[in-house]
């Protein structure tokens, strides 16, 4: 009940703000940088796509701790080995002392080292763990702010941890195939 209150109330605000009951339209710009606010999305360009149900729920969650000068790949995969996880996502956040990332260079064919050697913070690692050749493979995305503001981020290749990382592990039964 208090929410509609509310609700009704700042769509009255608004109305009052705005003198009218819609914002006002917008002539669409004629320039080739800029999207229109909803950017209509053509149906039929992924025809390779693939999809694998998974259980509605995972079958194991698992919270990994580390702790400063852990190296976080080293920990991930000795986790992954350990608790035969086959197929699951991985998300976290904590700090570091320094860190290596890649960024694929389509014109090299390969994948660019940057190497971050300042304390940071790890803001976002999104990450899976998954079977290759027999053996749990951790694969990781993360982005790190540093103490100037930059940014950076790319394919984790190692992460030495300082003060503390949390990573979060939902592993899901294998899709059947």
């Amino acid at each position: 009940m208090r929410i509609a209150i509310l609700a009704s109330g700042l769509a009255s605000l608004a109305l009052a703000l705005y003198g009218q009951s819609a914002p006002p339209e917008r002539a669409p710009i004629e320039d080739p940088n800029y999207l229109p606010r909803v950017t209509p999305i053509k149906p039929g360009m992924a025809p390779k796509m693939k999809v694998d149900p998974l259980p509605a729920a995972p079958s194991r969650t698992f919270r990994v701790n580390f702790s400063a000068g852990d190296e976080l790949m080293s920990g991930m995969t000795e986790f992954a080995e350990k608790n035969n996880i086959k197929i699951s996502e991985v998300r976290g956040l904590g700090g570091i002392s320094s860190a290596v990332v890649s960024a694929y260079d389509p014109e090299k064919g390969a994948f660019k080292r940057f190497n971050i050697d300042q304390k940071g913070e790890l803001v976002s690692l999104q990450g899976e763990i998954t079977v290759q050749n027999g053996k749990p493979v951790f694969h990781a995305h993360v982005v790190f702010v540093l103490v100037d503001g930059t940014v950076h981020g790319g394919h984790l290749v190692e992460a030495h941890i300082n003060p503390v990382a949390n990573l979060f592990v939902s592993e899901y039964d294998s899709p059947k195939n």
